[in-house]
């Protein structure tokens, strides 16, 4: 019963959403039939891919905690942790009992959070007739239905990410402190519950120094200090200082100075090439120069298989539509690299998307795991691609 509600509390404030901003109204709505339904087929019909292993895990081990009083389920957080969704969930399963339906509906709620705040960041950003573009793609593209409603971290992640593109390209422009505090809390949320995402902090972190240094430079000639930069300034080289020296370390990724020894990647390319959805045994690196000549056909794999030839059963093929979308995605990027490089937000959320592929052409090995992993970076390459919607619907219309 409390799985019933819960859904119906999304679907109560789904319809306000709609009411408060009738622009949006047709592709909310439709957002939450379709994923409404695909928790109707999940729960009572057909068991969705993905909704296995990591899902029942993250939902037991909720479940689990649950069982504590609340003061134990506190002392049990961990900060960024591979099971903090499931540390998350056991607060609202102790509260009101287990369901999947309630835990689904978490899912939900930030799922349907990445398809409104896409369009309402978009439009301030940019204009409505783009952003309405933009939003029905987040609300109809396949993976982002799927994960929508299933208890994995996907959509909790992009979420934060949506919240980090916004802040980036908004500091891009201004580099307020309004901007930096929405990126720095986009990034931060998305890593407890993926280390990895850590990558994409340290890299908007990057051209923060950057730029910093070079105002702080520019002005010191003059004699002119500006607190807020130099605020920024030290604030942003202590956490590289900290990083770089081990002081911190992340799930996933661990620390500096695992990160820096080539054959600790070697090894862990080795050990995630499994399943049988695995990347061919050939893009396995042996040593450190092939590692450094097969890491861009890793990267290859990771945004575009499953290949047609890479399809061993029926289950797999589905596989092969996100692999499309994503060539139809990155073909706009292609074609419009040029723009990009020369604004200077897209810039910077080029190099945190490439920072991003690079990490998991490493840390994934197979493509079944590599379309959730897409499905991550997704408001990245939304972001990316937002200048250009309407090529892509006149492409289409022309066609």
């Amino acid at each position: 019963m409390q799985g019933v509600i819960s859904i119906f509390i999304i679907f109560l404030i789904t319809t306000f959403v709609a009411a408060r901003w009738p622009k949006i109204k047709k592709i909310i709505l439709i957002a939450f039939i379709l994923r409404f339904l695909l928790i109707i087929i999940n729960n009572y019909f057909y068991n969705l891919p993905d909704n296995n292993k990591d899902a029942i895990n993250f939902e037991i081990l909720a479940w689990d905690l649950a069982q504590l009083n609340l003061f134990q389920i506190l002392e049990y957080y961990n900060g960024p942790d591979p099971y903090f969704i499931s540390w998350l969930i056991s607060i609202p399963y102790y509260l009101f009992g287990r369901s999947l339906l309630l835990a689904q509906s978490i899912s939900l709620f930030f799922g349907m959070s990445i398809v409104f705040f896409i369009w309402y960041f978009v439009r301030k950003i940019w204009n409505e007739d783009i952003a309405n573009k933009i939003s029905w793609i987040a609300a109809l593209f396949p993976s982002q239905i799927l994960y929508s409603i299933l208890i994995l971290r996907e959509s909790y992640i992009g979420f934060f990410m949506v919240l980090a593109c916004y802040g980036v390209i908004t500091w891009g422009k201004n580099q307020n402190l309004k901007s930096f505090f929405f990126a720095i809390t986009g990034f931060t949320g998305a890593i407890f519950f993926h280390g990895a995402m850590l990558v994409g902090l340290l890299v908007f972190l990057s051209f923060v120094l950057i730029d910093y240094l070079n105002n702080f430079f520019k002005k010191i000639k003059f004699l002119i200090i500006n607190i807020k930069d130099l605020i920024f300034l030290l604030s942003t080289i202590i956490f590289f200082v900290l990083f770089i020296f081990n002081k911190f370390q992340v799930p996933y990724l661990n620390n500096f100075e695992y990160l820096m020894n080539l054959d600790n990647i070697i090894a862990k390319i080795a050990k995630q090439n499994i399943g049988g959805a695995a990347y061919p045994l050939w893009t396995i690196p042996k040593d450190k120069i092939d590692l450094i000549l097969k890491i861009p056909i890793r990267c290859i794999y990771f945004l575009f298989s499953p290949f047609p030839w890479d399809i061993k059963d029926f289950s797999q093929s589905i596989g092969l539509l996100d692999s499309f979308l994503h060539i139809c995605l990155f073909y706009l990027i292609f074609k419009n690299i040029k723009y990009i490089w020369n604004d200077y937000p897209s810039r910077i959320l080029l190099f945190i998307l490439l920072a991003y592929i690079f990490v998991f052409s490493i840390g994934v090995g197979n493509f079944g795991t590599g379309i959730r992993h897409k499905t991550k970076l997704f408001p990245i390459i939304l972001f990316l691609i937002v200048p250009f919607i309407n090529k892509l619907v006149s492409f289409k219309i022309k066609k």
